[in-house]
């Protein structure tokens, strides 16, 4: 048995490692102008300029009509953004081609990084954190094997869309990537937590895996009709379909979560079933603060209240609530068994 659960160690984190580096990778080579701009028919128009940014320091002022980038036209804001700007890489020089009262301008622009080097170190040390607390919630967890392993499969789940809910639409591989991973996660938390009972019900192993199936296929189908177009109009209703396949998924995953409680809870001895409740209350609490704080709200058309990373990173706080009572309090709990 510890052989074979040293292998699915293995064969779930050297993905999820593999997938996180790719990202964070993918992420420090954004680069960004640190203007705003407005699509107003087939033009694109600077409507702000923030102070001692790359295009204030290159003399871009708002009303500026944008015609190229390095000679390099676009169609949309979309194009222009992620095709151009976000891949022309910080630091480097980007000639702009602009148009200011009917007089051609070529401007030397400065690419500044997309997001902060702080901020990628964050990043970087979160989900490492992640990964590391996940794995010593594995190793110290006092149930039987199996349900340590679908809790770590889930946090590693989290940590790779954590981090690929910041990639670009137009890094189409790494987008796809995070298509697949968000839509079937909770189908895979739920066929878990059946797996671990002795009388398994086929039909709600069956039904949240097609239930994926159907949003992978919507989500897939709208992503592609985008990035064939990278138009406006389309990248617009990719996102409101993102929105309400947001909080699908986030009802999928709590169910999933409090499917996982009852399966465990139904397989242990009835002296470690308050334990088993203490750890899945607080594990499905963690979890909350994505649905309420972003998912319901982006849902309904409403400002997210904390962006995606953030809010997916509140379920780091019950990984370690867990290991400090496994290995601190769980023994004086059954001592007086």
């Amino acid at each position: 048995m510890k052989r074979r659960s040293n292998l699915y160690l293995i064969l779930i984190s050297l993905p999820t490692i593999i997938l996180s580096i790719i990202g964070l990778v993918n992420m420090s080579g954004m680069s960004s102008d640190k203007i705003e701009c407005e699509q107003v028919q087939n033009k694109i128009i600077v409507s702000y300029v923030p102070l001692e940014s790359p295009g204030y320091r290159a003399g871009i002022q708002i009303g500026d009509t944008i015609i190229s980038v390095n000679d390099k036209t676009f169609k949309s804001l979309n194009e222009f953004r992620g095709n151009i700007v976000e891949k022309i890489g910080a630091g480097r020089i980007a000639i702009y081609k602009i148009k200011r009262n009917d007089v051609i301008l070529h401007l030397p622009l400065k690419m500044e990084f997309y997001y902060s080097r702080n901020f990628i170190f964050f990043l970087t040390l979160l989900t490492f954190i992640f990964i590391f607390s996940s794995l010593i919630f594995y190793v110290t967890f006092q149930a039987e094997f199996h349900s340590s392993l679908l809790v770590y499969i889930f946090y590693q789940l989290v940590t790779v869309i954590n981090i690929y809910s910041m990639i670009s639409f137009n890094n189409i591989p790494l987008y796809l990537i995070l298509i697949i991973i968000s839509s079937f996660a909770p189908a895979i938390i739920i066929y878990f937590s059946q797996s671990l009972k002795r009388d398994k019900n086929k039909m709600i192993m069956l039904l949240p895996a097609i239930f994926s199936f159907i949003i992978i296929l919507i989500w897939g189908f709208y992503y592609v009709r985008f990035a064939l177009s990278l138009s406006q109009e389309s990248l617009t209703i990719l996102v409101s379909a993102v929105k309400i396949i947001q909080i699908l998924l986030s009802i999928m995953i709590i169910y999933g979560i409090e499917e996982i409680i009852r399966s465990i809870y139904a397989n242990i001895r009835e002296s470690d079933k308050i334990y088993i409740f203490y750890i899945s209350s607080v594990l499905i609490l963690g979890y909350f603060p994505f649905i309420i704080l972003y998912a319901i709200p982006v849902a309904l058309g409403k400002t997210e209240i904390l962006p995606v990373w953030m809010s997916i990173s509140f379920s780091i706080i019950p990984l370690f609530v867990t290991i400090v009572f496994n290995n601190f309090f769980y023994k004086i709990a059954r001592s007086g068994d």
